[in-house]
């Protein structure tokens, strides 16, 4: 039976890493050795009835020789929110060997010191400002805080992260190409929700849902895939668009042919840095929008732009096919 997954499991990711090694002339052997995986957990990620945690996850991109960055890039899966915010706190404390010694002579502050680290709510509480703040600090405090928080106030660390979270942006292909060919840009993060498409997006993000452009991935009835984008408070006439590209019929691609033509996972799906070149079309009416609201390459993240700068970087055709 297939375990059940988390979001922040890597489960999708153990057959790409196991490929990647035999094609760098891996052994199984060596592998497994080299990711710490026993010959029965090997099997159990390999049949999925096990969930592949990010500890796990960072040992098997050691073993393979790849950092985090570079597997989203060779891959072109991206990694979602909560799995990104699990490698940043493994990484971490691998890279604080001492200070997880410590913590693990104590689990209580090894939780302490995740809940501090991963939650924003938890400098907000007075109970937790009165025990950290300076100079209340104490042994607890010392020993479940990271050296470089321990002796900031909190008002200092909370600005600090805001920052670093408006800063931060995920390389994704899209953003790379965005970058690449000078285009201004916003990033617009907002909480995803499986199946929620354009209208969850337009609600978390307080904005039009006219606004948001839908990357829909098609095909005729040759197979040949396409793109067409469209407001995210519409859809594309199959009919009307089979008309307007000169084909016979139009119909979805199926969700796995879409992952493996453009390199994005449904709901991540971005027109720019796909996979494989396909021709794009765009509802007409979207150049008319003062700005548009498209998706960069993960779920859960949108890029606020220009529409002239969408037409000057993919030179889509127009169409108006829109219901």
């Amino acid at each position: 039976m297939a375990a059940r997954k988390k979001e922040t499991d890597f489960n999708e990711y153990f057959d790409f890493l196991w490929e990647y090694a035999r094609s760098k002339k891996i052994s199984k052997g060596k592998f497994m050795k080299d990711s710490g995986l026993s010959p029965q957990r090997f099997s159990e990620f390999s049949q999925k009835n096990r969930n592949i945690t990010a500890e796990y996850f960072l040992k098997m991109l050691s073993g393979v020789g790849l950092s985090p960055g570079e597997m989203e890039k060779l891959s072109n899966m991206s990694f979602s929110e909560e799995q990104s915010v699990q490698l940043e706190f493994d990484s971490f404390v691998k890279g604080q060997k001492s200070f997880l010694e410590e913590l693990m002579k104590d689990p209580a502050k090894l939780q302490i010191c995740k809940t501090a680290i991963r939650f924003k709510g938890f400098w907000n509480n007075p109970r937790v400002q009165k025990l950290f703040l300076p100079p209340c600090h104490n042994e607890l405090t010392i020993a479940c805080l990271p050296p470089k928080i321990s002796g900031h106030s909190y008002a200092e660390f909370s600005e600090k992260r805001k920052k670093m979270t408006k800063e931060k942006i995920p390389s994704t292909p899209a953003i790379r190409v965005l970058r690449k060919n000078g285009v201004d840009f916003t990033p617009r993060p907002y909480r995803y929700e499986d199946r929620g498409g354009a209208k969850v997006a337009a609600r978390e993000l307080k904005c039009d849902e006219h606004q948001m452009v839908k990357t829909l991935v098609m095909e005729d009835e040759h197979k040949n895939s396409f793109i067409i984008l469209m407001h995210g408070d519409m859809h594309a006439s199959t009919k009307e668009l089979a008309r307007a590209i000169g084909v016979k019929s139009v119909i979805p691609c199926d969700p796995r042919t879409a992952q493996k033509h453009t390199g994005y996972m449904v709901g991540g799906t971005s027109p720019f840095g796909i996979k494989r070149d396909m021709p794009i079309y765009m509802e007409e009416s979207i150049v008319d929008l003062a700005s548009i609201f498209i998706n960069a390459g993960r779920r859960g993240l949108l890029v606020e732009m220009q529409p002239a700068e969408l037409v000057r970087i993919l030179g889509p055709g127009p169409v108006r096919v829109g219901t």
